[in-house]
């Protein structure tokens, strides 16, 4: 390791906007030049109106992929992606839920049950991806959830 490293925490992706816009692509973190860990990828927003959300169910958006696995650390894990989103499951609809991390699984999407919006959980645990937020029979808009920054731990032993 050395006497010092430098290190950068890589940001969460941003929320996409109300209007069906893309999320943001997470940022890379690094530790020194032992570990470069990559961000997830955005994920893909809809259209902003939708009348019936049980006829245009391929329409909804998709989860953003996963962090690559990085090849400069010991311990090399990729992220995982984020789920699209599900439509008339027991007459709701439910926004897709963010990219998991090593640290846990990512923000929980909207889930409505009438014409209205619910917006997308941020990421809770380090890395992990925001929710994405659902509207139905409505033209109005919703933003997803924020996705947590990375993280560098460091462990030394004696």
């Amino acid at each position: 390791l050395g006497s010092s490293q430098s290190f950068t925490i890589g940001t969460g992706g941003t929320a996409g906007s109300n209007a069906g816009g893309n999320g943001g692509t997470g940022g890379i973190t690094f530790f020194g030049s032992l570990l470069g860990a990559q961000g997830g990828g955005p994920g893909i927003g809809a259209p902003q109106s939708v009348s019936d959300v049980c006829a245009t169910a391929n329409s909804l958006g998709a989860g953003g992929a996963g962090g690559a696995v990085s090849s400069t650390g010991h311990i090399n894990l990729g992220g995982g992606a984020g789920t699209a989103p599900i439509s008339c499951v027991n007459n709701d609809v439910h926004g897709g839920i963010g990219g998991a991390s090593y640290w846990g699984g990512g923000g929980p999407g909207g889930i409505i049950a009438s014409s209205a919006c619910a917006a997308g959980g941020n990421g809770i645990v380090y890395g992990a991806g925001g929710g994405g937020g659902v509207c139905a029979e409505t033209t109005a808009g919703t933003t997803g959830g924020v996705g947590a920054n990375g993280a560098v731990v460091v462990i030394s032993y004696n």
